[in-house]
């Protein structure tokens, strides 16, 4: 039986997160804060952590974890383990910029803004009310929102057009898409990497892969290529057999801003043309090491959230 209870976040110290008590025997309980998300914590690690301070950079690591649907358990020793491959914005303009990342991809916040309080602020890697007061005026001072300042040094921010024009030229533009194109080889040597490492890592994020020779249309390849790039939020480009295709389709993903993550087998890396083998390659020999890579990259870059 589970026992749902309000407490104080142990992470991020907001007063109204609930934590689940298990009690099947595990050593572990379940919170679910507004700032962190959902995590699971060992015993020793919150009777530890609330007894701290604020950790706003674990809660933002967290937090970017949950939203990428990434399970998160966090005991005394595996703080470093959580926060590893994490960006956490320092600089005003980076945690400005996510702000409004975050408020342009959220209809409720662009149609009615965003009120950031001391409640909420770990959410965005702000440490305090303090720290908070110059991001604000960034914000202002830019155009990118409208503020009205609340007592206690928070404010509603209701984003402008100068905002929402700087956010679409910063955000991806299929951010709601589901689909993912793969531009690779149809050597069929090749399938294996394709439904065994491919599409098992993109489903694996939430995420659904497309191969243009897997699909069924009635008219010319070309426009139903572009037309899928179009619609998807990132393009995976295996390079491995260095098919023309493939530059062409990463070429014209890259020009509909699209994010692109590059691979190829090792042993055909030094195929690779110059002008694209300077971008980080995914370079692959097994299966199960490519399947795994391929997910560590598009959660880590937080192409799943």
């Amino acid at each position: 039986m589970e026992n749902n209870v309000a407490m104080i976040c142990p992470i991020c110290k907001y007063q109204n997160a609930k934590i689940t008590d298990n009690t099947n025997g595990a050593d572990r309980s379940v919170i679910l804060c507004q700032n962190c998300g959902k995590f699971e914590i060992s015993g020793s690690a919150l009777a530890t952590l609330s007894n701290r301070d604020k950790d706003f950079e674990l809660s933002y690591s967290i937090r970017r974890r949950y939203l990428r649907n990434e399970r998160v358990y966090l005991n005394t020793t595996n703080r470093g383990e959580i926060m590893g491959g994490i960006e956490i914005p320092k600089r005003i303009k980076d945690i400005a910029e996510s702000i409004l990342k975050d408020v342009y991809t959220h209809d409720d916040m662009l149609s009615h803004g965003l009120s950031i309080t001391n409640d909420n602020i770990a959410s965005y890697a702000i440490e305090d009310t303090n720290r908070l007061q110059p991001i604000l005026q960034y914000l202002e001072d830019i155009g990118w929102f409208k503020l009205m300042r609340f007592g206690g040094g928070g404010a509603l921010l209701t984003i402008t057009g100068t905002g929402i024009e700087y956010a679409e030229s910063i955000v991806n533009p299929n951010f709601k898409s589901k689909q993912v194109f793969v531009a690779m080889s149809f050597n069929h040597e090749l399938d294996v990497i394709y439904h065994e490492a491919i599409t098992k890592a993109v489903e694996q994020c939430g995420l659904t892969p497309i191969r243009i020779d897997l699909v069924d249309f009635n008219d010319e390849i070309i426009s139903n290529v572009l037309s899928r790039i179009s619609q998807s939020r990132f393009l995976i480009a295996d390079y491995t057999d260095n098919r023309p295709g493939v530059y062409f389709e990463t070429g014209y993903a890259i020009g509909k801003g699209l994010p692109v993550i590059y691979c190829c087998r090792e042993s055909d890396k030094g195929h690779i043309h110059f002008d694209v083998n300077h971008y980080k390659f995914i370079h692959w020999i097994e299966v199960g090491d490519f399947k795994t890579e391929l997910v560590k990259r598009i959660t880590n870059t937080g192409l799943n959230s």
